[in-house]
């Protein structure tokens, strides 16, 4: 995956990390978007912002991305 790519998401499952409401605006299965970012093996989406969170290893700010794994390529096919 690379930013750019259209991914669709197949996973939206709330884990235990974010009943901390660390993503408030949460992603859709089936669902199409776009990379805008990826740090750290986590990707940002061109639809979905969500506030910056103090992290604890470092207490820098970073926006909270979602797992790789919760998306897959998305090729559109045309007929």
């Amino acid at each position: 995956m690379k930013v750019g790519d259209k991914v669709k998401c197949i996973n939206n499952l709330k884990g235990k990390v974010n009943k901390q409401n660390i993503c408030p605006n949460w992603i859709e299965e089936g669902r199409i978007y776009t990379i805008r970012k990826i740090v750290r093996g986590y990707v940002l989406l061109e639809e979905v912002h969500n506030p910056l969170w103090k992290t604890s290893e470092k207490g820098e700010l970073l926006e909270p991305g979602f797992d790789q794994r919760r998306f897959i390529i998305y090729t559109e096919r045309t007929s």
